[in-house]
């Protein structure tokens, strides 16, 4: 991984941060805005939204299921697990 690519997901991550304190976003746009970073390859980013999305409303199945997928996708087969359970 180039020093390039290791800080433009530095800053996605860094953004993301900052953007899911602002507090308006529902569930439904933390899942939106990590389908976005799914398309994009950006996991750690995608991780970030949808543990909000789930912090905002447990029961959000697609959000878990995404989270899932992130997380195999991302390298953490581990808690990949854990969350598909």
């Amino acid at each position: 991984m180039t020093n390039r690519s290791l800080n433009r997901k530095a800053i996605a991550v860094a953004l993301a941060m900052v953007l899911s304190a602002c507090g308006s976003s529902t569930p439904a746009s933390y899942v939106a805005s990590a389908r976005t970073y799914l398309a994009k390859n950006d996991y750690p980013a995608a991780i970030i939204e949808l543990k909000n999305a789930l912090k905002a409303d447990p029961n959000q199945a697609d959000a878990r299921l995404l989270l899932a997928k992130a997380l195999i996708d991302g390298g953490n087969p581990r808690d990949a697990e854990t969350e598909a359970r």
